[in-house]
């Protein structure tokens, strides 16, 4: 995988009956009493963008863009935009769309789905989100896919990001893309994760440190997804602990 950019190489694990077993079901949860709502913004590539906003009762200077998991912007990622809306009143979250408002129900449509996404419609639509933030400071957040999206829109925004958090997603392969990074990373990985391995994050660590980069990473006795409520492997103390660091 070492020509290929970190989507391709989480696309490829798509592809792995071992990947797509380790990840649960979503179920059928239906969030109540949603905070949020379905927004549009343009893209610079002419299409329109969505995401779930969750708006500040205050007059916010701060937006915080989330990444979803594989299965797109679900009644999961809903509640967890609700929710750290609530932890942090003054600022902006908008979970975004980057299936287009496709949403797959079970984890055989998600890894098709992750196979089949598009890295410059993508790119576009962080770049709508971004423009959609307007002159607020901006930090981002994912988790696996979207945790691998989230290192890329630290790199693809430059300075107008200004933090990165990221839940055990595929790091970057570009070192271009690395060197773009301006904000402060904090990575949150699991110690029992086949797939975005302690190696393949260290190796990440130490490229970061080199280019004099700002990293932070931990590692949890976990598995991988191990933040995901909807996982039978969710972990709730490794998830608190984690939240304490992030936030």
């Amino acid at each position: 995988m070492c020509c290929q950019s970190s989507t391709q190489a989480f696309a490829q694990l798509g592809k792995e009956d071992g990947f797509v077993s380790a990840h649960q079901e979503p179920g059928s949860y239906v969030l109540q009493a949603p905070k949020g709502k379905i927004i549009n913004f343009p893209c610079p590539d002419g299409e329109v963008g969505q995401g779930y906003l969750v708006d500040s009762n205050v007059n916010a200077t701060h937006m915080l863009l989330l990444f979803h998991e594989w299965y797109g912007v679900n009644e999961y990622r809903k509640s967890e935009a609700d929710r750290i809306a609530s932890d942090f009143p003054g600022m902006h979250v908008l979970a975004v769309d980057l299936y287009d408002g496709v949403v797959a129900q079970n984890r055989g449509e998600a890894s098709r789905q992750m196979q089949t996404v598009n890295d410059q419609r993508l790119n576009n639509i962080i770049l709508g989100a971004a423009g959609f933030a307007g002159n607020k400071k901006i930090a981002v957040m994912g988790w696996c896919f979207g945790g691998a999206w989230s290192l890329k829109a630290a790199s693809l925004l430059g300075k107008q990001c200004n933090a990165s958090v990221v839940y055990y997603g595929m790091t970057l392969k570009s070192q271009e893309e690395l060197e773009s990074i301006s904000c402060p990373v904090l990575g949150i990985f699991a110690q029992k994760d086949n797939f975005i391995t302690p190696a393949l994050v260290n190796e990440f660590k130490v490229k970061m440190v080199d280019a004099g980069k700002q990293i932070e990473v931990y590692f949890f006795d976990a598995d991988h997804a191990f933040a995901n409520p909807s996982n039978t492997k969710f972990d709730l103390s490794a998830t608190s602990k984690a939240w304490n660091l992030t936030s």
